[in-house]
C-alpha cells in the first residue's frame, strides 16, 4: 500500500505534473466563475512551464552536486577501473550484434578513456613492471588478457 501511495503522491507533486495540474485548476476556477483567480493561476502555471521547459534547470541544479568534490587522480598504479551505470542498450545491441550506448553511456566511454590513458603509463616503484600494462579483470575478478592497442 505504501508503494502505491508513494508513486501516486510523487506523480502529483513532481514539477511537470504539478504545473499542468495548476493549469487545470486555473481553467476550472475560470469555469466556476472565478475568472480573476483562474487567470492568475493559469499565468503562474504557464510561466512555470515555460521557465522549466526552456531553461536548463536540471543542469543548474546538478552543477553544485558535481562541483562539490574534486576529481581525484590516482597517486599510484591503477589496478582496475569499476564503472557503475547501465548505459548499454540491450535490445538494439542484440538486434545489431554490437554494443550500443544509451544517453547514460558517458560513464562507460569515460571509463574507456581512463583505461586507455592509464594503461600507457609506466608503473612507478616496480622496475620489473615499467612499461608493462596491468592485467584486465574479467567479470569474475580473475586477470584476463590485456587489450592490445
Amino acid at each position: 500500500m505504501f508503494f502505491v501511495a508513494a508513486k501516486l503522491i510523487w506523480f502529483v507533486i513532481q514539477p511537470s505534473t504539478a504545473l499542468i495540474l495548476l493549469l487545470v485548476a486555473g481553467i476550472v476556477a475560470i469555469g466556476l466563475g472565478r475568472p480573476r483567480a483562474g487567470m492568475l493561476i493559469v499565468m503562474l502555471g504557464t510561466t512555470g512551464l515555460l521557465v522549466a521547459g526552456l531553461l536548463p534547470l536540471g543542469v543548474l541544479m546538478m552543477l553544485p552536486l558535481e562541483d562539490r568534490f574534486q576529481r581525484q587522480e590516482p597517486d599510484g598504479p591503477v589496478a582496475g577501473i569499476i564503472v557503475l551505470g547501465g548505459g548499454i542498450d540491450q535490445s538494439i545491441g542484440a538486434a545489431r550484434g554490437v554494443t550500443t550506448l544509451t544517453e547514460a553511456g558517458a560513464p562507460l566511454s569515460g571509463g574507456a578513456a581512463r583505461l586507455h590513458r592509464w594503461h600507457r603509463e609506466p608503473h612507478a616503484g616496480r622496475p620489473d613492471r615499467i612499461g608493462r600494462r596491468p592485467p584486465l579483470l574479467r567479470g569474475n575478478g580473475h586477470p584476463g588478457r590485456p587489450v592490445d592497442g
